[in-house]
C-alpha cells in the first residue's frame, strides 16, 4: 500500500452515539407524508425492507454488494434509475434526521452512498475492489461510498453530506 494512502475496514460497523441536537427544532418543519410515501415508493419493495430491517442502520459493504448485485436489482444501480434511488435515499435520511431516527438517516446514508458509487463507476468495480484488497480498501478507490460512510458519525454529519450533493431547491421544501 501506498504511503500516506488511508484505508478503510469494509466491514466497519461504527455504531455511533449521535450528541445530542441543539440545531433541529421539529416544530419549524413541515414534511409531507405524501412526499415521505412518493420517495419510498422509487425503491424497489425489496429495498425498503432491506433498508428498514436494519437492526442498527449498518451495512458491512460485502451485504450491500449481495443485496443490490441480485438479478432483480442490479438495474437499479445503473444509468438513471441509480440517481433517482440515490436521490430518493437521501431525500429520506434528510427526513428521518428531522424526527430523530438516526437508526433509519444512517441505513438510507449508506445504501444512498453506495447507489451513488455504483452510479459513478459500477456493482462489478466495486466487488472487484473488495475482492482486490478485502478488509483494507484504499478510500480513494470507494471514495464517493466512503464520504457517506464517514457522514454517518453524527446527525450534522449527514446533514451536511446529503446537502452537498442534493439540489438546494430540492432540500429547501423540507423546511418552513
Amino acid at each position: 500500500m501506498a504511503k500516506g494512502k488511508r484505508t478503510r475496514s469494509a466491514r466497519s460497523t461504527e455504531s455511533a452515539i449521535f450528541p445530542k441536537l441543539s440545531s433541529y427544532n421539529s416544530s419549524c418543519i413541515e414534511l409531507s407524508q405524501e412526499a415521505i410515501d412518493r420517495h419510498w415508493d422509487v425503491l424497489p419493495t425489496e429495498a425498503r425492507n432491506f433498508i428498514t430491517d436494519s437492526a442498527d442502520g449498518m451495512f458491512p459493504l460485502w451485504k450491500l454488494i449481495k443485496f443490490w448485485s441480485s438479478p432483480r436489482h442490479i438495474d437499479s444501480t445503473r444509468g438513471n434509475f441509480a440517481g433517482t434511488i440515490c436521490g430518493a435515499a437521501w431525500y429520506l435520511a434528510l427526513v428521518y434526521i428531522r424526527l430523530r431516527n438516526f437508526k433509519m438517516a444512517r441505513a438510507l446514508t449508506i445504501n444512498g452512498s453506495f447507489i451513488h458509487q455504483c452510479y459513478n463507476t459500477s456493482i462489478e468495480y466495486i466487488t472487484s475492489t473488495l475482492c482486490e484488497y478485502g478488509n483494507l480498501i484504499p478510500e480513494y478507490k470507494l471514495s464517493y461510498y466512503f464520504r457517506g460512510l464517514e457522514s454517518i458519525r453524527s446527525p450534522d454529519m449527514m446533514e451536511s453530506f446529503i446537502k452537498s450533493y442534493l439540489p438546494e431547491e430540492y432540500t429547501h421544501m423540507m423546511t418552513s
